[in-house]
């Protein structure tokens, strides 16, 4: 009898000690085997009835990493609760990340609000290596000296050059954020940001090689150039230099011989160049000379198909609206650009390229103004904001654009009567500008796909770009057809009418 107890509970002990091994072992292949780096998202609700708080934060497969994020969560929570009062009573805390091999960059964004009136933000930067889990700081990525700072500003103040009333702080510097093909400065404009791209070649000699093999990507430092050029021209630029202010000199010298014969006729005509007006400013160019036909695809294509339309904000924008393009162009599809009127010139030929095969042209303000803001304040700078883009646009294609989308979707009953346009926002937003994954992209438009839907994409970054092809091609192979704003109305049978707002095109 006792034998048989004994040899029961060696039984029981060994069935035991497998179960553990069973457990351990499951646990090691999920976390360990799958992937070194993993993590989930994790939301924090609190309604007071003085504040609110809602806050999203990653939850990583290593306690150390997450002990990091939770003395960050509650040092804000701490702060904010301390401080919140009647000018301040509404906090929202989320996070993007981007990836750069073994690198994961997270943004963690804090916007404080009085109700729902935006009243500041708090930005937070962290880096991991999913390889080894642990985190590093900015200094062990980056060599930041000297040189590294004058390069940085020189790039982030040329880029902010189109950007009137926003100026950089030092400390913006440091919010670098590494995803797939660029390094990206993040300077915080309200409750949005603006994201400078630099490419890897332009700082590569200033990163850590540990991290960042950049070989066989690299390339002449144009920034670098640039900098020398301030500081002291070569042999051949000082010549063309001379020769330009030769140039000018010379014509100087004849606009002087030509001064007393136009004195002596005193003409009471205005002069050329156009002042700042004090009313709004409406286009005087009709485009007629630059009218381009563009292409139209047989009716014959859509039949039986379900009917989806993506638009692109922000651009153009260089070699990503290129990529899309030329995406578009081979897979016969065609979209919708809501164009930043201050960008247009410098991409002109870009431009004419979209109306020229097909794709459907609006536009996005002249400087991507908050529209409904700027109307409470100015109605003439709201105004202004959309003729002087209807303007840069008509100069290349020819004609107004004939759709228009207000930055960040905010309009109004006054924003409507604006223009004589037809308004377009969103029904699906895959939130590319926060992600900046592509296959995030691509999952969140699939997912929320259907027929007569539009999609928001920026082609400003090129994750979405990449994740917004993927989409439309798995779209297209469950018998969608990818069409323009034009095209979608000539099919569904709508006519679009001026002063009113679409968001989606369902039956």
């Amino acid at each position: 009898m006792r034998k048989k107890v004994i040899r029961n509970w060696i039984i029981i002990f060994s069935l035991l000690f497998v179960a553990c091994f069973l457990i351990m072992g499951f646990y090691y292949i999920l976390f360990r085997t799958n992937d070194t780096f993993n993590f989930k998202n994790k939301r924090i609700l609190v309604d007071k009835d003085s504040y609110k708080i809602e806050i999203d934060l990653p939850v990583y497969n290593s306690g150390k990493m997450n002990k990091e994020v939770d003395v960050l969560i509650d040092t804000v929570k701490s702060d904010f609760v301390n401080k919140a009062n009647d000018d301040m009573n509404r906090m929202k805390m989320n996070y993007s990340y981007s990836i750069r091999g073994d690198i994961y960059s997270f943004h963690h964004k804090a916007l404080y609000y009085k109700e729902d009136d935006y009243v500041k933000r708090d930005d937070f930067f962290k880096y991991y290596d999913s390889k080894n889990n642990v985190e590093l700081s900015i200094d062990d990525l980056v060599k930041r000296n000297d040189e590294y700072l004058i390069k940085i500003k020189y790039v982030i103040n040329q880029y902010l050059s189109s950007y009137k009333d926003i100026k950089i702080n030092e400390e913006d510097i440091n919010n670098l954020i590494f995803s797939e093909d660029k390094v990206y400065i993040v300077i915080p404009n309200g409750e949005k940001e603006i994201n400078v791209p630099i490419e890897y070649e332009n700082i590569k000699i200033f990163l850590n090689k540990e991290y960042f093999d950049v070989e066989g990507e690299y390339k002449e430092i144009v920034v670098k150039e640039t900098v020398k050029e301030e500081k002291k021209e070569e042999p051949k630029e000082q010549e063309e230099k001379k020769e330009e202010q030769t140039k000018e000199e010379q014509t100087k010298e004849e606009q002087k011989k030509e001064e007393p014969k136009k004195e002596a006729k005193k003409e009471t005509k205005p002069q050329v160049k156009k002042e700042q007006p004090k009313e709004e400013l409406k286009s005087t160019n009709d485009g007629s000379q630059n009218k381009i036909t563009p292409v139209v695809r047989d009716a014959a294509y859509f039949q039986g198909k379900k009917l989806i339309c993506f638009t692109f904000d922000d651009g153009p924008a260089g070699k990503n609206t290129t990529k899309l393009l030329n995406a578009l162009k081979e897979r016969n599809y065609k979209a919708s650009f809501f164009m930043v009127g201050n960008r247009v010139k410098n991409n002109a030929s870009l431009v004419k390229r979209m109306k020229e095969e097909g794709h459907s042209i609006g536009q996005h303000s002249y400087s991507h103004a908050n529209l409904k803001k700027l109307s409470a304040s100015d109605p003439n700078k709201a105004k202004n904001e959309i003729y002087l883009a209807n303007d840069a646009i008509k100069n290349v294609i020819g004609e107004n654009p004939r759709y228009i989308r207000p930055p960040y979707g905010a309009y109004n009953s006054d924003v409507l009567s604006y223009a004589d346009m037809v308004f377009v926002n969103w029904s699906i937003d895959p939130l590319d500008w926060k992600y900046r994954n592509a296959n995030t992209v691509y999952n969140n438009i699939i997912k929320k796909a259907y027929d007569g839907a539009i999609v928001l994409v920026h082609d400003i970054h090129p994750t979405s770009v990449d994740g917004a092809i993927k989409a439309m091609d798995y779209l297209a192979s469950k018998g969608y057809a990818i069409v323009s704003l034009d095209e979608m109305a000539k099919l569904r049978g709508i006519n679009l009418q001026t002063h009113h707002m679409y968001n989606h095109f369902k039956k």
